[in-house]
């Protein structure tokens, strides 16, 4: 039930990040030479392996790309596309989709920032105060999305399902189980 409920919040994700009009890649950290991957290839989008490494230098290397570059986790299928397209948009250096466990669901960068995502305290509720230290810090100007929910545990699923932004695949997939 696990794997089924991650590849449908993968799959809302997808759809609404598509939604948006912009280019849309996919980092996977899994073998490339899996079935999904040819689905998600058929798509349209481009599938490429993450690098090494923890969340920090698997952030660094899919933004590093010139221009503007937007991370979303899929943790997160029930944001608004239109914010993805302030995200693009912002004359703001960093953008960030704040999560309201401390976190974000939606990070963007104007060229590569690589410091950005150094000594960050991953899954700790200060994962955005510490991103903002830095930016800060390096002077980077930052645009704040507004905020969202992701799911981390149980308890974010019944959220999901009593949310009317719920994508229809996955209330159908917890309707029953929760």
């Amino acid at each position: 039930m696990a794997t089924q409920v991650h590849l449908e919040m993968a799959m809302a994700t997808l759809a609404r990040a598509r939604a948006t009009g912009l280019p849309v890649d996919v980092r996977l950290a899994g073998p490339m030479d899996h079935p999904w991957v040819a689905s998600l290839e058929a798509l349209g989008h481009q599938v490429l392996p993450q690098c090494a490494g923890g969340l920090g230098p698997r952030l660094a290397e899919a933004l590093a790309g010139p221009g503007r570059r937007i991370a979303l986790g899929t943790d997160c299928p029930i944001f608004d596309p239109t914010w993805l397209q302030e995200a693009a948009t912002a004359p703001e250096p960093v953008t960030f989709g704040p999560s309201t466990d401390g976190g974000y669901w939606a990070v963007g960068v104007d060229g590569p920032m690589p410091a950005l995502f150094e000594g960050i305290p991953w899954s700790t509720d200060q994962v955005l105060a510490s991103s903002q230290e830095i930016a800060v810090r390096e002077g980077w100007a930052v645009k704040m999305l507004p905020t969202c929910y992701d799911i981390d545990e149980v308890h974010d699923l019944a959220r999901l399902v009593a949310d009317p932004r719920c994508p229809p695949s996955l209330l159908d997939l917890l309707s029953g189980a929760l």
